[in-house]
């Protein structure tokens, strides 16, 4: 640490890099308060006394699973030597609010009690029935399957763990991986429906949808009953079809499962479409915005943006 240049802070700057190289540039206690949304590590289940070994022996740990989207920078939470950083620049008596996952949690103050920190409170979200589309999973109707090694099989037959057909959004990819969670739920209301020649959905309201973007070179993914009423949706085939977006009463179970990739491939009355992974059914949208106004910041102070590993170097 000796060696280690430090630097006074610039306000209103974004610096951008790993988030334990910048911290270790400014001087001790220089922040008031600290406010962050880090990794909520939503990937497979850890071993915690592996965990606790490798942290409570001053060590990182390196879980080896994709996390969020089949991202491999959400594998896992931030272990306690990026919150020893935190704490570091942090004056005395300052506040961390940190955003963590529901499920995750546990293992993020964990960190943060091992780092030095003193957990005060914390903020739960909740919702009433009425605003519950944003948050909870978005499915399909039970009449819709997928396809496992063998053959199709009905979404509420699947089990967790087993591989069905899944699509990678980043590199136009199918192939088999395991389901790591499923969800069934009892759904009354109106449906989304996306009809047109080769495909026939029925998704809950706040199901993603994978769509043609407006630039026609890449999709985007949007909440099915924010779609416009013509669309062009992704198939297995490679092709793109042309669907009209509607609305229809249904009452009955409805599923999604979560994999990896972050999209699998359905099938309903005989079609087969690319459907959405369940998950934070805004996250993606908000990752994106989020994105935009990054690159728009930076190219404002004249820097080229040539992508982000290009910028990382």
């Amino acid at each position: 640490m000796s060696d280690i240049v430090r630097t006074p802070v610039q306000a209103n700057s974004i610096l951008l890099g790993d988030c334990l190289e910048i911290l270790q540039r400014f001087p001790s206690c220089v922040f008031s308060s600290v406010v962050c949304d880090p990794p909520y590590g939503l990937s497979a289940q850890p071993d915690m006394r592996d965990v606790l070994r490798h942290w409570l022996a001053g060590d990182d740990y390196e879980h080896h699973s994709s996390g969020f989207m089949g991202r491999s920078w959400d594998s896992f939470v931030p272990g306690p030597k990026i919150w020893q950083e935190v704490m570091r620049v942090l004056k005395p008596g300052g506040h961390i609010l940190s955003f963590s996952g529901a499920r995750t949690y546990d293992m993020m103050v964990t960190a943060m009690r091992l780092a030095g920190s003193e957990i005060r409170d914390q903020i739960n979200v909740h919702c009433e029935l009425e605003g519950c589309r944003d948050w909870t999973y978005g499915c399909l109707s039970e009449d819709s399957g997928l396809i496992a090694l063998d053959g199709f099989k009905l979404g509420l037959e699947v089990n967790v763990g087993e591989q069905i057909e899944c699509w990678n959004p980043e590199t136009d990819e199918i192939t088999y991986q395991p389901v790591l969670e499923k969800f069934v739920y009892d759904f009354d209301g109106q449906m989304v429906t996306i009809k047109g020649e080769g495909t026939d959905q029925l998704l809950t309201p706040n199901h993603r949808v994978y769509h043609r973007s407006a630039k026609g070179s890449s999709f985007d993914c949007t909440d099915a009953d924010r779609l416009t009423r013509q669309v062009d949706v992704p198939t297995p085939s490679d092709s793109l079809v042309e669907a009209t977006v509607g609305r229809q009463y249904y009452r009955g179970k409805v599923w999604c499962v979560r994999v990896s990739t972050g999209a699998f491939v359905a099938i309903r009355k005989g079609n087969s479409f690319i459907t959405g992974n369940s998950g934070f059914p805004k996250s993606l949208n908000v990752e994106k915005a989020l994105e935009k106004e990054i690159i728009d910041a930076i190219e404002a102070q004249g820097i080229e943006f040539t992508g982000w590993e290009e910028e990382r170097q």
